[in-house]
């Protein structure tokens, strides 16, 4: 869908990601979204733990979306500058407390694979749990309001 392949170094790096009108409509399909009319980030790539490689994937994400909200009307969303932030830490490159992260960030051990990180999964990713986000929290407006969701929701932070 949106695979964006950034070799990892010491140095800092930066670039910028722009889904094609292809890719938008492939993430709209892997996402659940009517349509996804454009999506583009920046992205800066900072190795900040030499010992165990670990690199911080940080920037911001632009892009406009159509969705279906809780009360099935269609909702068109668009995103301006939101920050996203993930660690990268290749598989076998710590002391077996890979996950136990400095920062509030999140983990994703599918963004890369050994000097690789996968810039645009890491944008894919961000921009749907940020839009879903979004959707929790309409969808809670409307609960207790005369429509209720089906099923069950689960939060769990225990990862």
């Amino acid at each position: 869908e949106l695979s964006r392949l950034v070799v990892l170094s010491e140095r800092r790096s930066s670039l910028e990601v722009e889904a094609s009108a292809d890719e938008c409509a492939q993430l709209a399909e892997r996402f659940g979204w009517a349509k996804l009319s454009w999506l583009r980030a920046t992205a800066t790539l900072t190795r900040f733990d030499a010992a165990r490689r670990r690199t911080r994937v940080s920037g911001k994400m632009w892009g406009q979306l159509a969705r279906t909200g809780a009360d099935g009307g269609r909702r068109v969303l668009t995103v301006e500058a939101e920050p996203f932030e993930s660690v990268y830490i290749p598989a076998g490159a710590g002391d077996g407390a890979d996950a136990a992260i400095d920062l509030e960030a999140d983990f994703d051990d599918e963004m890369g694979s050994g000097g690789e990180i996968d810039v645009g999964e890491c944008v894919a990713q961000h921009f749907y749990l940020h839009v879903e986000d979004g959707a929790l929290e309409e969808l809670a407006e409307w609960v207790g309001s005369g429509l209720e969701a089906d099923g069950t929701v689960v939060y769990d932070s225990t990862g």
